[in-house]
């Protein structure tokens, strides 16, 4: 419920108040007239219509009012003024302290609870005192005019400690009540906002009717679901004049079906886009079985179906993998009898000819083929990643001294930026060595045609600077390797798909590299990540944690391709852009 929505139903309580304050008034003027003698009857009657009918202009007058000003606390001290004047005229002309219409002052303080809180309570008890103690100083002095009510003055006899005992005692219930009703006020205030909290942050949207189709309360989830704005004032009105549209009816109807119902359901959001929900009803009955209120919680299925889908995806995935390894497996026995009746035929053919020539293609492709299916089989099935201490600054040392002795360096500068405190982490160091050179390789490949800057960089990396792709939080603190070269960049449309396996923009790239490094990093709780701008280069950043829980040597089971050498990663010329 907002708080617009709580300001108008404090105003609305207290007119309610005020309206009974009237009625009150009115009753006691009509007894109190028949007390009076005959002749002061119809002079009576002149004053209480004169003064009471003022008080009802002031009752109903805030209605006309504009909204915001209805709400103001302006309007609602100067309405209690009022009220406070007008008790303390029909106190003096009736009696002081003692008269009927002294009791009202509670009722007045009681209102000025409702909208001014504990200070203004106080200040209206202090004033209904006050108001108390003049009119009846001024009855019991005779300062009245005779004619209004026909009533002497207090005789002379009467005991004035005993009239300042009676007003004060009036003052002390009066300022009681105010604390009371404050204490009371404040806390159903304070229940009644933590409820509205715990609402408004649900998230789910929550909709709740009373037992005559009129809205409680709905939170902001609910709005939104329902494509009804923030500012819009929905609580106290009828189910139908706010639900409205022909999407909208499925859920009228559930609301005021009066049983409870468990659903799904498409609704139509402020984005125009449709959203599957959940619709749980709930009615509330009375001891008497009738029907207090009805409370529909409806629950946004989106991200759960599409975690379904991405969970079927991947078993689907999961499937064609095994199959995929299945073929694989069974494509090389036959490539290798292939080759060797194919080195068969060349060693029993002529030695010029066409037949040589063939053959030499038809081994080499072979080669490519099994070096192709053997990277598959390195990404797809389970390797060891065996946990030690690594000095991370040594390895991209190493790394940076291979990339050196590339042909392709000979047009590309090599800056490496050793980190300035030891990066120690544990790790696989071969495994890592492999990442980081299959990243080099890549850069020195996209830059060398026309040459240009690579740079390697390692520092550490907190965890107020990670996001929420760490799935180990206590493993936060780490380290970030960067490669950042000036090639021509990835467009962006391949960017998204640069891990993938097999897409590459090589001419005789598998596209496996990347991907093999993905997996190698994800082993180590860790990622990689790419930015490229087309024209102006690329960066791939590797992020790593800094330890394990155990620490220490200890093998992960994980899809990786199995631990290699740096020598050996040196020569294999694998991954793709």
């Amino acid at each position: 419920m907002h708080r617009d929505a709580l300001a108008d139903r404090r105003m609305e309580r207290f007119a309610i108040f005020r309206f009974l304050l009237l009625l009150g008034a009115v009753l006691l003027a009509a007894l109190y007239r028949t007390g009076l003698p005959a002749v002061a009857r119809e002079v009576s009657a002149w004053f209480f219509a004169s003064v009471l009918g003022g008080y009802a202009i002031s009752v109903f007058l805030p209605l006309a009012c504009p909204r915001p000003l209805r709400r103001s606390r302006f309007l609602a001290g100067a309405l209690i003024a009022v009220d406070v004047g007008v008790e303390t005229l029909l106190i003096w002309t009736t009696g002081g302290v003692a008269g009927v219409f002294a009791p009202l002052a509670f009722a007045t303080v009681f209102c000025a609870t409702t909208v001014l809180g504990l200070s203004g309570s106080l200040a209206t008890a202090a004033g209904a005192t006050g108001g108390i103690a003049i009119a009846t100083a001024f009855w019991g002095m005779g300062w009245i005019p005779p004619q209004v009510l026909g009533i002497p003055r207090m005789p002379a006899g009467a005991s004035n400690l005993a009239v300042v005992a009676h007003v004060l005692a009036y003052g002390m219930a009066l300022h009681a009540v105010a604390l009371l009703s404050a204490g009371l006020a404040g806390g159903l205030q304070a229940i009644r906002i933590i409820t509205a909290e715990i609402i408004q942050k649900l998230t789910e949207g929550l909709i709740a009717v009373d037992g005559r189709g009129r809205i409680i309360c709905v939170n902001d989830e609910a709005r939104k679901l329902l494509r009804h704005s923030d500012l819009e004032v929905l609580e106290g009105r009828p189910l139908e004049t706010v639900l409205r549209r022909q999407t909208d009816a499925r859920i009228r109807a559930l609301l005021l079906a009066a049983e409870d119902r468990r659903m799904e359901l498409l609704l139509e959001g402020r984005d125009g886009r449709v959203r599957p929900v959940e619709a749980k009803i709930s009615v509330l009955r009375g001891p008497d079985g009738t029907i207090r209120s009805t409370i529909g919680i409806f629950s946004d299925l989106t991200l759960r179906k599409e975690a379904e889908r991405a969970s079927r995806r991947i078993e689907k995935l999961e499937e064609l993998g095994e199959m995929a390894l299945a073929i694989a497996h069974e494509i090389r026995n036959p490539l290798a009898s292939i080759r060797g009746c194919a080195e068969e035929i060349a060693r029993t053919a002529p030695g010029d000819g066409v037949i040589p020539r063939l053959v030499a293609i038809l081994c080499r492709e072979s080669d490519r083929l099994d070096s192709s299916i053997d990277e598959f089989l390195n990404l797809s099935r389970l390797g060891a990643i065996h946990h030690s201490p690594v000095e991370l600054g040594e390895v991209l040392e190493d790394v940076a001294t291979m990339l050196r002795n590339r042909p392709e360096a000979a047009q590309v500068t090599i800056r490496y930026e050793k980190p300035a405190a030891p990066a120690r982490m544990q790790g696989d160091r071969a495994s890592l060595a492999q990442v980081f050179l299959n990243l080099g390789i890549n850069a020195l490949e996209a830059t060398a045609p026309r040459g240009g800057l690579l740079e390697i960089t390692a520092r550490p990396r907190s965890s107020a600077m990670l996001d929420e792709r760490s799935d180990l939080p206590e493993y936060a603190d780490g380290f970030e390797v960067s490669f950042r070269d000036t090639g021509p960049g990835i467009p962006k449309d391949r960017l998204l798909s640069i891990f993938t396996p097999f897409v590459s923009s090589k001419p005789n790239g598998t596209g496996l590299g990347l991907a093999i490094a993905q997996r190698i990093a994800r082993a180590h709780r860790g990622w990689i990540e790419a930015e490229s701008e087309v024209g102006r280069g690329s960066t791939f950043r590797v992020w790593l944690p800094r330890s394990e829980r155990a620490g220490g040597d200890r093998a992960t089971q994980a899809c990786a391709a199995p631990c290699v050498s740096p020598a050996l990663a040196e020569s294999q010329e694998v991954g793709a852009r």
